[in-house]
């Protein structure tokens, strides 16, 4: 009767769904182009050289030391400006009922604060981390 026994359990709320989830490494040369229109939540790192990228309408330029969010079914299309090494986190997190109802509370501020696409800076202890991981 193992007919209707699957090998693995499958309705764990934390089963990974994709093996597209997870952290990335990835050295570029420099010139590449490249585009893609991403299915997952994306973080890069940029731990050396610099890209510029176009994306949702913001053109803009992640340097080494750097971090930038693109979420998903978000088209995105890069261009290395010199060698470069990053890590891309791809994950898929739901929005849990309490966290969309404080996200409707700040929709009134859309007409007031001006959304510009812009990278962040590495802090140290999640640069060690990086370091550690490649």
């Amino acid at each position: 009767m193992e007919l209707f026994y699957l090998n693995e359990h499958t309705s764990c709320y934390n089963y990974s769904k994709s093996m597209q989830e997870g952290f990335r490494y990835y050295k570029f040369d420099e010139g590449l182009n490249h585009e893609e229109k991403l299915v997952k939540d994306c973080i890069l790192f940029v731990l050396k050289g610099s890209l510029q990228f176009s994306c949702n309408g913001f053109q803009f330029t992640v340097s080494s030391g750097e971090m930038v969010f693109f979420c998903r079914d978000s088209l995105f299309n890069t261009q290395s400006l010199e060698k470069c090494e990053i890590v891309a986190v791809l994950f898929e997190g739901g929005v849990w009922p309490c966290q969309r109802a404080s996200f409707s509370e700040l929709y009134h501020l859309r007409e007031i604060v001006e959304y510009r696409m812009e990278p962040l800076e590495i802090r140290d202890r999640l640069c060690k981390f990086l370091e550690l991981l490649v």
